[in-house]
């Protein structure tokens, strides 16, 4: 939503049907401008996402092993949304659990650190 408007300082000046349709027809062309910008907007951001998820799943599917994936899972989201740390902690059997985290810096940061908090893990699955 918006106004467009103008002014003739001198007040003497009526506007005519023809300078009303011109005045119209910018405004027209104007809102589908600025339409057409915020769609392109929302397309790169969305593209950008799926970008994103494709490059995350394509580095935590190229191990089979749970620590692995956590690890890289955790290390890629921190990386890619710049998170200054970040954790997972994923649930097993008996009531244990196994968690990964670790902290970034904008240059690549660290990796994340080994499973804690481990009870009756034995890091051959979920």
């Amino acid at each position: 939503m918006g106004a467009l408007g103008l002014h003739e300082p001198e007040g003497k000046h009526w506007w005519t049907d023809d300078e009303i349709a011109l005045v119209e027809a910018v405004a027209d062309q104007m809102a589908l401008a600025i339409e057409n910008a915020r769609l392109l907007a929302d397309t790169r951001q969305r593209a950008e996402r799926e970008r994103l998820i494709a490059d995350v799943s394509a580095q935590v599917r190229a191990s089979t092993d749970v620590n692995t994936i956590l690890r890289t899972a955790i290390r890629e989201l921190g990386r890619s949304l710049r998170a200054s740390d970040g954790l997972i902690r994923l649930g097993v059997g008996g009531g244990g659990y196994t968690e990964v985290g670790g902290g970034y810096t904008e240059g690549g940061g660290e990796e994340p650190s080994e499973d804690k908090g481990v009870e009756g893990y034995d890091g051959a699955g979920a």
